[in-house]
């Protein structure tokens, strides 16, 4: 138990880490933070897809960021935690990363009808758009 909650707890810190980097616009050391955090985790969830869709996407990695952005998408869609306003919020953020790769893809779009307010404020900002 003790080692699990160590892990989570060095996955924490390397997500903060890698948010961090992204910000000062550090892309190649945050995508090797936000991997280091997948790795502690044992796997990622759909925030840290997004992340690092955004990452690659970042980098002109655009074939691999879109694929990444695909998996969170069918995680956010099957997600059991996370409400309908903020499955379409986070849904329109990947879309939005993949209109600014002008890439044309009929697997993203945008649905608008949503209400912002009720969408937690970590998602606002860790994924603004």
């Amino acid at each position: 138990m003790i080692v699990k909650v160590f892990k989570a707890f060095l996955s924490a810190l390397f997500w903060g880490w890698s948010l961090r980097k992204s910000s000062k616009g550090s892309y190649h050391k945050s995508l090797e933070l936000l991997d280091k955090s997948i790795n502690f985790r044992g796997g990622a969830d759909f925030e840290l897809l997004l992340r690092k869709g955004y990452l690659l996407g970042a980098l002109e990695r655009d074939f691999e960021a879109v694929n990444f952005l695909k998996e969170a998408v069918l995680e956010i869609e099957s997600s059991q935690k996370i409400s309908l306003d903020e499955k379409k919020y986070l849904k329109n953020y990947a879309a939005s990363l993949v209109a600014i790769m002008k890439k044309e893809d009929d697997f993203f779009y945008f649905d608008e009808e949503y209400e912002q307010e009720k969408v937690r404020r970590h998602f606002v900002a860790n994924f603004p758009y």
